[in-house]
Parts: structure tokens; sequence; C-alpha cells
């Protein structure tokens, strides 16, 4: 008897339609996992930026802070949050110990620190916040406790993007006490 070496023509339409049925599968698994990852990425950049603009602002108000102004002038009419009751929304400046303000805003769809003429952005250029997202309010609840600065903002990555994965929005929120009182 002969023997015959190789497939059969019904074994080789099995194995293909095999593959043909979990190549599908195989390659739309790897199309989540990188949509996956791209959402990560987005998230984990805007909580970096975010984290570190937060940071800079509470270090900064807690530690240099000593007043706080509607304006950068040192008059009392500008002085805001220094009796009890008294509370004000809108452009905080904070005078430090050798009589200098600085400020935070939106400066190009970007979390700014302003000193003097000196700006420094906290956020950098991909990571947008909105004007209208960000609130910086004081309230003086008695006049045995400092001021308390609320801050309030919402970080935006790939807000232009088509892609849901490419986006990604985290909103900061926390009350800081000033140390240093004038």
């Amino acid at each position: 008897m002969i023997k015959k070496e190789g497939f059969t023509i019904i074994e080789i339409i099995v194995v293909i339609a095999v593959i043909a049925m979990t190549l599908p599968t195989i390659f739309s698994l790897m199309f989540l996992s990188f949509q996956a990852q791209n959402r990560v990425r987005a998230l984990q950049n805007v909580k970096e930026s975010g984290d570190y603009a937060f940071s800079v602002m509470q270090s900064l108000i807690r530690q240099y802070g000593n007043g706080i102004y509607k304006a950068a002038d040192s008059s009392s009419a500008n002085k805001v949050c220094g009796i009890t009751g008294d509370n004000y929304t809108g452009r905080l400046y904070f005078k430090d110990s050798n009589n200098d303000f600085f400020s935070f805003s939106i400066d190009n769809n970007r979390i700014a620190s302003t000193s003097g003429v000196m700006v420094y952005y906290l956020t950098p250029e991909n990571v947008t916040a909105a004007a209208e997202d960000f609130v910086i309010s004081c309230e003086r609840l008695t006049d045995f406790d400092p001021p308390l600065v609320t801050i309030d903002f919402t970080l935006t990555v790939g807000a232009t993007q088509l892609r849901y994965e490419d986006k990604a929005e985290l909103r900061y929120q926390t009350k800081v006490k000033l140390r240093n009182i004038d």
C-alpha cells in the first residue's frame, strides 16, 4: 500500500475557515487596545498638567500670600476678604512679603501665573483651560481665621480632536488658607 503525504483539501479548507473567523476578532481586540492606550495617554497628560498647576498655585498662595486684593494696588479700597463675612469672586492679586503682587489667570487658553511683568505658564500648549471654567475666589469666615481661597478649574486635552479616545477632561477644585496675613 502506498502512503501519500500531505493534507487533504478538506483539511486545508477547515484551517482557512478557522483562520478567517479568528483574524477579525484578533484585529478588533488590538484596535480596542490601541484606543484604550490613547485614552489613558490623554488622561495622563491632563492629570500631570493639572496636578502641576494645582500644586504650584496652592504652594504660592499658602507660602507667599500675605494679602488679597482685587487689583495690583495695596490701597485699602482694593483689599478683599479682610473682614468676617467678606467674599470676592474675580481676578485676585496676592501680595507677598516684599509688597510684590502675583496672580493667576487664563492666558492663551493656558493657566498662567503673573508676577510683576513676568508670565509663567503652568500648563503646556496642548492642555487647554477655558476662562469661563477658571474661578478663584476668597472668603473670610471669622476674624480669627485666615482668608480661604477657592481654586476651581477644568483642563482639557484634545478638545479639537475628532476621536473620543484622544480627548480627556478633568476638573480640579480645592480651598487654600493663607498662612501669613498682613
